[in-house]
């Protein structure tokens, strides 16, 4: 940055480290200028930095911020944080749009296989050893002997181990000509469920593993879909609530959790679509979210806030047999965003 370099696809894969010398690799993603850069492009290139890292919480980002800060011979005020937050969340979104597109293609992550009765893309860890093809032509069998969790009229879902992995896979079912016509117009659920899993990690938000989806075709047709994650067995919300010893702080305490959960995903223009209390999942200090079909990226503004507010009043239903909803301060939630 002091002798004007900016690397644009900077992320920890691009640099390689031999005894005491870095190598900066992939050139013609650099753009080289005869002045410093400033210190609103330095932030900005330094949010895409942070998006790299493995794990990061607040404290680790102004750490990092601190320390460039140092080595430029600059403070690192309040409006620099502000600055650099919002440069981090442009920088996710950029992530966003290019992980959407890298997912749905082989990589060295990720492995399409393509015939003329099946769609499939699979996570290589997933597929380490086995054939995969043999996988997608088992897969009813599999489910058939695993532990059965759902067998409904649209979906069916089992859990079985494979390939040394615990695993659920979510089967969503020929629902007829109308459904069939809408999921080849736009999307399978499987695949919906395998792209907002990717988006999700890669933003820093809890949901299980995605291992792969398949779509399985009658001529040019998707006629059924199956998403492949990993099991978890994190209670959900909805027997959180139902404890009768649950006390009001602690149930307080839930809903601000889940103000926290609903702001990460606001200030990055995304909604769940189906936030019922199944769909959450809590695991210790981390909340996970499960069903991700109905989501959708927004970007920030009104309509991203109406289904925001949708979510809120589906979570503060109450259900038949007393199990109380939860309410979620709407105010709260926007003044985060």
């Amino acid at each position: 940055h002091v002798k004007g370099v900016i690397q644009k696809d900077l992320h920890l894969g691009n640099f390689m480290i031999k005894d005491d010398t870095i190598y900066a690799l992939d050139p013609g993603q650099m753009s080289f200028s005869p002045k410093a850069l400033s210190r609103g492009k330095s932030l900005c290139n330094l949010g895409a930095l942070a998006m790299s890292l493995p794990d990061y919480d607040k404290q680790i980002l102004r750490d990092l911020c601190e320390k460039y800060f140092a080595e430029r011979g600059w403070h690192f005020n309040d409006k620099d944080e502000k600055d650099f937050e919002k440069n981090l969340l442009k920088n996710e979104m950029l992530s966003i749009r290019h992980s959407q597109r890298k997912c749905l293609r082989t990589s060295k992550r990720t492995l399409k296989l393509e015939t003329n009765d099946y769609n499939s893309v699979f996570d290589r860890h997933f597929c380490n050893n086995i054939n995969p093809h043999e996988f997608i032509d088992q897969i009813d069998d599999l489910m058939d002997k695993g532990t059965i969790l759902k067998n409904g009229t649209t979906c069916y879902v089992s859990r079985f181990n494979y390939n040394n992995y615990d695993i659920v896979v979510k089967k969503y079912k020929y629902k007829g000509p109308i459904n069939l016509l809408r999921q080849n117009l736009l999307t399978s659920r499987a695949r919906r469920n395998w792209l907002y899993a990717n988006l999700l990690i890669s933003v820093k938000i809890g949901t299980p593993e995605p291992f792969g989806f398949i779509e399985k075709k009658k001529g040019p047709f998707i006629w059924e879909s199956y998403y492949i994650s990993e099991y978890t067995d994190a209670i959900n919300l909805y027997t959180f609530l139902a404890n009768p010893n649950l006390t009001p702080s602690a149930r307080e305490k839930m809903a601000d959790r889940i103000i926290d959960l609903m702001a990460q995903m606001g200030k990055r223009g995304l909604s769940h679509g189906d936030m019922k209390r199944s769909n959450i999942l809590i695991d210790g200090e981390k909340l996970i979210l499960i069903d991700l079909d109905s989501m959708k990226i927004h970007g920030i503004g009104l309509t991203c806030q109406m289904e925001l507010a949708k979510d809120i009043k589906r979570l503060g239903r109450d259900k038949p047999g007393g199990y109380k909803g939860i309410h979620i301060d709407y105010k709260k939630l926007m003044s985060k965003i």
